[in-house]
C-alpha cells in the first residue's frame, strides 16, 4: 500500500480495523495456507477453487 498509508485517512482507517481485530471484534477468516515457494499453488487455487477465507503465504 505504500504511499497510501501518507494519506491520514487510509492510515486511520487501517489502524482501527487492525485495532479490531486485535480486540476481537473482526475475525479473519483463513481459508488455507501454503508455503511461499508453493506461490504458483496458492495463486492457482486462489483462481479456481472459489476459497471462503483468505489464503496466506507463508515463507
Amino acid at each position: 500500500m505504500g504511499p497510501l498509508f501518507e494519506r491520514p485517512e487510509v492510515r486511520a482507517s487501517v489502524d482501527e480495523i487492525l485495532q479490531a481485530i486485535a480486540a476481537g471484534r473482526i475475525r479473519v477468516v483463513i481459508d488455507r495456507i501454503f508455503p511461499l515457494a508453493d506461490a504458483a499453488a496458492a495463486h492457482e487455487y486462489a483462481e479456481t477453487a472459489k476459497p471462503l477465507g483468505r489464503i496466506v503465504m507463508k515463507p
